[in-house]
């Protein structure tokens, strides 16, 4: 969490390009403004050369393996058999107009092999920007997509607005067909990941399925922004997951990465309430990366599930507060250290309250500053 401007969007753009390092540069993928233009500095370098390279960012990301990403011989023999954490570095390099994106260290097709699989369960990473749009099943075409890869395509929102989601109409009729029993496992996480009154029992009317709400059936171009939005994100993601996992395994035990930006976007405040729970509870294995400017969201978590972001002169910097939110209500979080208003009111009246007060006080001071000279008050 954090102010506009101070990095978040930032981190996760990051991660995202950290852990898709080995395939990135040939995914498709073209860097736009990730490295800041910095003023040339006159004592070491001529106005020629900062123009030509004016600019890198390294970065660097530590990522716990399971199984499913690579073989297990390979994690014994040389990840060690406890913590099979593996870094990555990534440096970015700004020349001009253009930037180039380099890996300091050299690829491992043996560590990273499953990377290149499109179907392979292993490195599950999906982003979602701020910006999730649902193509229309009329408009949408898989095989105009081809040209990105699909690791790319999963975090392509992030870097993307215009990238818009898979819409669920285009993938689920045919899992129905292919594999029955994927299909009722979809349609139960689906159900399961819907705010009350809604439910989802899988009614498909060409060419849209229906939400149920109250007993009325209500199409996903119907609903409003915000569950369109949610909905959106958590069936694109359930279609990321469906694609890789093996016949023998469940949804609910792949593991990976997800993130999304801006968790809020749309939702009502009963909703964001109880939004991180219901989605971290139904996929326990995924580990979720989340950015919101809601005090709601925020009092339903743990204060070692928050990072704050805030700006030190141009540098984001990330802090771990040591104070516990959870519990309580939306004022005070707004006042605390986490968001750091001074007050929760409109200016105005704020402004107001101020000169009532002043009033008070000197109502209450008045009679006795009076009495002591010997005088009375008029009513």
């Amino acid at each position: 969490m954090g102010s506009n401007g101070s990095g978040k969007t930032t981190l996760l753009k990051a991660i995202a390009l950290s852990a898709l390092f080995p395939i990135i540069k040939s995914s498709g993928f073209v860097p736009y403004c990730l490295v800041s233009k910095t003023e040339p500095d006159e004592s070491k370098t001529t106005k020629a050369q900062h123009n030509i390279d004016n600019g890198t960012a390294v970065l660097t990301g530590g990522f716990l393996l399971h199984d499913e990403d690579v073989a297990p011989q390979y994690i014994k023999n040389k990840l060690g058999s406890s913590e099979h954490v593996h870094t990555n570095q990534v440096v970015i390099l700004r020349r001009g107009d253009l930037e180039e994106i380099q890996s300091s260290i050299p690829v491992d097709l043996s560590l990273w092999s499953n990377m290149y699989e499109n179907k392979s369960p292993a490195f599950l990473m999906v982003g979602y920007g701020a910006t999730r749009r649902v193509e229309t099943r009329e408009n949408f075409d898989f095989g105009s997509r081809q040209r990105r890869s699909l690791r790319y395509q999963r975090v392509q929102g992030l870097f993307e607005d215009s990238y818009s989601l898979i819409p669920l109409g285009s993938w689920l009729p045919e899992l129905e067909k292919a594999n029955p029993d994927r299909y009722r496992e979809v349609i139960h996480l689906i159900d399961r990941l819907l705010p009350e009154p809604f439910s989802f029992h899988g009614h498909f009317e060409n060419p849209e399925y229906l939400f149920i709400q109250e007993k009325i059936k209500i199409p996903f171009d119907a609903l409003s922004d915000g569950y369109r939005s949610y909905i959106g994100w958590v069936t694109d993601l359930l279609y990321h997951i469906s694609t890789g996992c093996p016949e023998n395994k469940q949804l609910v035990d792949c593991r990976g990465i997800v993130m999304v930006d801006e968790i809020d976007l749309h939702l009502h405040p009963a909703w964001q309430r109880v939004v991180i729970p219901i989605i971290s509870g139904t996929f326990p294995n995924l580990q979720f990366i989340f950015t919101t400017h809601s005090p709601i969201v925020t009092v339903g978590m743990q204060s070692q599930n928050i990072i704050v972001a805030e700006m030190e002169g141009s540098q984001s910097q990330l802090l771990k507060l040591s104070r516990s939110v959870y519990g309580l209500n939306a004022d005070q979080v707004l006042l605390s250290e986490y968001f750091g208003l001074d007050s929760t009111r409109a200016p105005g009246i704020r402004k107001k309250m101020r000169e009532l007060n002043i009033k008070a006080i000197s109502n209450i001071f008045a009679p006795k500053a009076l009495s002591k000279h010997g005088l009375q008050r008029q009513s």
